[in-house]
């Protein structure tokens, strides 16, 4: 069906160690030899901490199942304020090396063609607690070799901060990513509902950098909802937008 509507791009699952209805569904569409190319899951980029260090083994579900299910295109998600992590044991440098080494690890194993993307889940209080570990992560990213970068960058916002400081650090984040030479690089937002200024955050943001969203064609979605793409695309041609209309 998310075939039949033109999408040509699609998240598929978030996994962890559950059976949880994607892994399911992906058992039945290698069966049907269904062609999962546009097809994108989640996995983190450690499972196992010791003595609040995340460990390099085991290589996480996520990514295994990806090779289990032959779901080639890989999110990659990362935390830099996660209470349970030392970070002056385990400093952003770590995070760093442990994201390159599971980016190549991908490659190896699942395709050297795949889509990376990596998210930072907790963008936002990372500005406002620690805004340099957010800087070092998107100028490692925007500093790889043209032919070791990623497809781009995610942002997760809850819903707890204003458009100011969401712009602003759109577009922070963005001039880094164009200053270290990765104009090409993707930089997608996520937007939570939960003081009802969802959409017009999104909106900031995508003005102020970002160069498109990830979320549902409908508001439902974990928690109080997200920001849909059926009402940012519709916004956008209500502001005179004329990319999107010809992407239909």
């Amino acid at each position: 069906e998310i075939k039949k509507c033109g999408f040509k791009y699609y998240v598929i699952e978030s996994f962890n160690h559950e059976t949880r209805v994607g892994d399911l569904l992906l058992k039945a569409l290698n069966d049907a030899n269904e062609d999962l190319s546009g097809a994108f899951a989640f996995s983190e980029t450690w499972d196992v901490m010791k003595d609040h260090i995340p460990q390099e083994e085991p290589i996480p579900v996520g990514m295994r199942k990806c090779k289990q299910f032959g779901v080639s295109n890989v999110i990659l998600e990362i935390d830099l304020t996660y209470f349970e992590v030392d970070y002056s044991k385990f400093d952003v440098s770590d995070v760093c090396q442990m994201m390159k080494r599971r980016i190549d690890w991908i490659r190896e194993n699942i395709s050297k063609d795949s889509m990376i993307l990596v998210n930072i889940r907790d963008m936002p209080d990372a500005m406002i607690k620690c805004p340099t570990r957010v800087w070092q992560v998107v100028n490692f990213l925007s500093t790889l070799p043209p032919a070791a970068r990623i497809m781009g960058i995610l942002l997760e916002e809850l819903g707890k901060f204003d458009k100011e400081h969401l712009g602003g650090w759109s577009r922070a984040i963005r001039n880094e990513m164009v200053r270290c030479g990765w104009e090409e690089g993707q930089l997608l937002v996520h937007m939570h509902e939960q003081w009802g200024l969802m959409q017009g955050n999104i909106l900031e943001m995508l003005a102020m950098g970002c160069t498109g969203i990830w979320c549902g064609v409908c508001q439902e979605g974990a928690a109080l909802g997200h920001a849909d793409s059926c009402t940012t695309i519709m916004n956008l041609v209500r502001l005179g937008n004329t990319k999107v209309l010809k992407s239909v």
